[in-house]
């Protein structure tokens, strides 16, 4: 009977508890921090990319602001220097975070060199306008002199896929929970980063914005004072948005608002208030999600579940954060996946004869079909196979059962162990007549039709597919391999490296060299 009074009496005890637990309870250890970097993150979304999107429709753009590329490059190099800033701490002892650093500069740097290219290629009339040269599109104008130009398609996938998903790598990657050995983890993370991180922790951004705002009026001298000029600051811009909005509404107010002020633009005011406002709490809840987790939070959480009974913002944060040591939970039979594989392995070598008879040893084929057609057709499909194989190597190398629970059993799975390995190198070794097969395909077409991008972009990746196949075989030998994530560098490193060969100018070298485009004069 007593037990209630007294803890009634405790609770009264603590007056100061209550209003501290809503501010802090799931709040980082430096909100005000976070709510700045958000707060410039959107403001120069708006200068940089916003403001050089809207220029492009002046007569005068090429004057004031560089090109939509330059300035998104910009813009994510921006991003990158102020997540790293942000986490320096954990970044700066993580080899990963730094790859992703190096990876994401060098890309921005190829987009600039490479708009740079455009525009002098171009070149600007006597009045600064820039005329396109028409030679250009048809690949037949020279870009000697030009490194990078007419790579659109690089240029468009970088600027669009490449460089925003790398950003977003690394921002999962800064924290330095992430480990070689869980790639899952960290891809579910990134895959969350564009689908809940920014939504998650919406509470978050209240929280912040209302600590701001008493810190700022309970601090100094005058909190009267304090006050009136925080609540100013506040009225400031939602008059200004209710201004736009009712001027919008009514041609009659938006005149006499011009009358008075001269320079006002009510479309303008309400386009960039959007814009830098809208996005500011799903930011600042991304950027919160990126806060490792320490001893702190853990404690300041656990008593704010406690005193308050809700823990659903601490409970989706904390599964999120696990999501670093995901790891799937697979066990395979090694009988079944031995009987499949075997029937897979029949299956390669018919077709594997079929390649050695008509593609490599060049023997006739049937009728009415030619060399092009036949290296035409299957190509992707070809390609395709052989991932699939490299999937079933890791899944069958990394979940299939070592050994039984008895004695007895230990002989016999050793058996099936070294049976279950000779048949993965066979699957090895017919993906690498799948990739071989996939090759010469691709050679005689391109013999026959000449070099693009598309296909120049396909040999490379064939010849990054082959040194897989050497990084699995290898897999065999040394166990601890991390093979998903040295695979994910080496992608990373191939589309680098597929950039800077600078394949438009390869292509015309090519296709001059065998006559399949006559150059003409840049004009």
């Amino acid at each position: 009977m007593t037990a209630t009074p007294q803890s009634s009496t405790e609770h009264i005890r603590k007056p100061n508890d209550q209003p501290l637990q809503p501010d802090t309870a799931t709040l980082p250890r430096h909100p005000l921090l976070l709510l700045a970097v958000t707060a410039l993150i959107a403001v120069l979304f708006d200068r940089i990319v916003v403001a050089t999107f809207l220029s492009l429709y002046t007569p005068d753009f090429h004057d004031t602001f560089p090109h939509m590329t330059v300035a998104l490059a910009i813009f994510w190099f921006v991003c990158l220097v102020v997540v790293t800033a942000l986490h320096w701490h954990t970044a700066k002892r993580n080899p990963y975070a730094w790859f992703t650093t190096a990876a994401i500069t060098l890309l921005v740097i190829w987009m600039i060199v490479a708009e740079h290219s455009i525009r002098a290629a171009n070149g600007p009339t006597e009045d600064g306008s820039v005329i396109a040269n028409p030679m250009l599109g048809f690949d037949i104008a020279s870009t000697d002199d030009f490194p990078f130009l007419g790579n659109n398609e690089y240029q468009l996938l970088t600027l669009t896929i490449a460089v925003p998903s790398l950003l977003m790598l690394h921002a999962q990657l800064v924290g330095g929970l992430f480990s070689p050995s869980h790639p899952f983890g960290l891809a579910l993370r990134w895959l969350t980063g564009w689908i809940i991180q920014p939504f998650n922790r919406l509470d978050t951004f209240g929280m912040a914005l209302a600590k701001a705002i008493n810190t700022a009026a309970a601090h100094g001298k005058r909190p009267v004072l304090r006050k009136i000029g925080i609540a100013i600051l506040i009225c400031v811009p939602m008059i200004g948005v209710l201004l736009a909005l009712l001027a919008s509404a009514d041609m009659v107010f938006a005149y006499g608002l011009s009358s008075v002020f001269h320079d006002f633009d009510v479309n303008a005011i309400l386009f960039h208030s959007t814009i830098i406002l809208v996005p500011i709490p799903f930011l600042y809840s991304l950027l919160v999600n990126l806060v490792p987790q320490d001893s702190r939070d853990t404690s300041v959480r656990t008593n704010s579940t406690k005193s308050t009974g809700s823990s659903d913002t601490a409970d989706s944060s904390n599964d999120l954060r696990a999501l670093y040591s995901f790891n799937v939970r697979l066990a395979l039979d090694p009988t079944i996946t031995m009987i499949v594989l075997g029937a897979a392995l029949i299956v390669y070598a018919v077709f594997c004869s079929v390649q050695f008879t008509f593609l490599f040893a060049g023997a006739g084929l049937p009728d009415g079909l030619t060399y092009a057609e036949y290296a035409r057709s299957g190509f992707f499909q070809l390609l395709f196979v052989a991932a699939v194989n490299l999937a079933a190597f890791g899944l069958v190398l990394t979940y299939v059962r070592n050994g039984g629970e008895t004695h007895a059993a230990q002989s016999g799975h050793g058996t099936q162990r070294r049976a279950l390995i000779v048949m993965l190198i066979g699957l090895i070794a017919a993906t690498a007549v799948l990739l071989a097969s996939a090759a010469t395909r691709l050679g005689l077409y391109i013999g026959a039709y000449g070099l693009t991008w598309l296909r120049f972009t396909a040999m490379s990746f064939i010849a990054l597919l082959a040194v897989v196949l050497v990084l699995c075989l290898a897999k065999m030998r040394f166990s601890r391999i991390p093979l998903i994530t040295v695979c994910c560098i080496l992608f990373v490193l191939w589309y680098i490296a597929l950039g800077y060969a600078d394949p438009a100018a390869l292509i015309q070298r090519y296709n001059l060299a065998h006559g399949f485009i006559t150059a003409l004069p840049l004009q």
